[in-house]
């Protein structure tokens, strides 16, 4: 962490709330909306998933490259969201 630059070390924070915000987030009802979004399914759980869908993620993997440093500016970060809704929505 000691050779990361300052500016991603803030924007690492700043995604990380953003992570948990979608995390937290919930319906009407008080229903979690983030559940289905945390883990991808196995290949053996559901191997026509990933016939389907190209560039599989989940929130695991966006927390994951959050804390790498991964993300040099948000507007990536929030394509990796788009990306998990849009193969949710192709998928279902």
């Amino acid at each position: 962490k000691k050779d990361v630059p300052p500016e991603l070390q803030r924007l690492a924070r700043k995604l990380e709330k953003v992570w948990s915000a979608v995390q937290a987030f919930a319906d009407d009802s008080g229903r979690k909306l983030s559940p289905v979004f945390i883990r991808l399914p196995t290949r053996k759980e559901l191997p026509n998933y990933y016939e389907l869908i190209n560039r599989p993620i989940d929130m695991v993997k966006i927390q994951r490259k959050i804390q790498r440093f991964d993300y040099y500016d948000a507007e990536a970060c929030r394509q990796d969201f788009l990306l998990m809704y849009s193969n949710a929505q192709l998928y279902n």
